[in-house]
């Protein structure tokens, strides 16, 4: 439970852990925490040890001082020097310690961190001129949302702020407003008109343009809701005029075949009559020659029947059907 009081992030008193991937962003949290600690600690970070050098009122020159001579007040000064080099130890790791073991002060320490992970003056200026180049091209594509494109557009900001490099608040705001796709336009001349760009902030900015972004999202839902509306109608009357068409078409297409055979609607409907008649006599045949056989209520031998029905259906099968002549005749 002790040790919990001094974890990284929970603690004033313990300062950021390093972290090579993030240096940029560990830098400056380190540079905060130390200018919150000491001042004087971020002095000798950057500029160097403080000398052992105290006026002397007799020369009334700057004059270095032996340490049995030194008062309260300059070993105070003086115990700076290693409290920023404690303060350094503190944030970094193994591997990171056995880099830097050599170094003799604070601003060495930090200038060999600088060069080994930001480099050297060069390097550093060809870091630059790439962000200076992503910020002159940076554009927000139609689909994107404000966040995601403000997201993008901070992280190149702040790196150059690393690098001790960067532009004003009202460039920043002017570049974000030309960069927006051009379906903002009349958001943007809107903005240009009503606010004066040059006390405007980047975070009111993006506020302003993320209200307008719902109200644009909420008019596209709607008018995307109405297209797929009038789309539904369209396909359901193309489908039914299809099915009209079709039956159409296999009307027609009966009545050609009718052409193509030399047969004619009343010829046609002249032949079912003449089915309907054949059809109704052909069944009073049968309904006769049943009544004639089964006149009397005798029950014929089992040989004489199976012969009988025997010698029907070879009549039957000889005689031709009565139907079959409607559309021979």
């Amino acid at each position: 439970m002790e040790s919990e009081k001094y974890l990284e992030g929970q603690s004033m008193q313990r300062p950021p852990l390093f972290e090579s991937d993030g240096f940029i962003y560990w830098k400056n949290k380190f540079e905060t925490y130390v200018k919150l600690k000491d001042l004087d600690l971020w002095h000798v970070i950057t500029y160097g040890d403080f000398p052992p050098i105290q006026n002397n009122p007799e020369t009334k020159k700057d004059e270095i001082v032996p340490f049995d001579k030194q008062n309260d007040d300059l070993k105070k000064k003086l115990a700076k020097n290693n409290e920023a080099k404690m303060v350094i130890y503190n944030a970094l790791p193994r591997k990171e310690y056995e880099r830097i073991f050599m170094c003799k002060t604070a601003k060495e320490i930090w200038d060999t961190l600088l060069i080994t992970h930001q480099g050297n003056s060069q390097v550093k200026d060809n870091k630059i001129d790439l962000l200076v180049q992503q910020y002159e091209q940076f554009t927000i594509p139609k689909e994107e949302s404000i966040d995601n494109a403000f997201a993008r557009f901070n992280t190149i900001i702040t790196s150059l702020k690393a690098l001790d490099e960067g532009f004003s608040s009202k460039n920043y705001v002017r570049k974000f407003l030309r960069a927006l796709h051009p379906k903002w336009r009349a958001k943007v001349t809107a903005i240009e008109e009503s606010k004066d760009l040059t006390s405007l902030s980047l975070d009111e900015l993006i506020g302003n343009l993320k209200v307008y972004e719902v109200i644009i999202k909420k008019d596209s839902e709607i008018v995307k809701d109405k297209r797929e509306q009038s789309r539904s109608l369209a396909l359901k009357a193309k489908k039914e005029s299809s099915d009209d068409d079709n039956s159409m078409m296999r009307y027609f297409s009966f009545g050609r075949h009718l052409k193509e055979l030399h047969v004619t609607w009343a010829h046609l409907e002249k032949k079912w009559t003449r089915l309907r008649i054949y059809t109704n006599i052909y069944q009073e045949c049968l309904y006769s020659g049943w009544r004639r056989r089964h006149k009397y209520n005798v029950t014929p031998s089992p040989r004489r029947s199976r012969r009988r029905h025997h010698i029907s259906r070879q009549r039957h099968s000889i005689r031709p059907n009565p139907i079959s002549r409607i559309f021979y005749s």
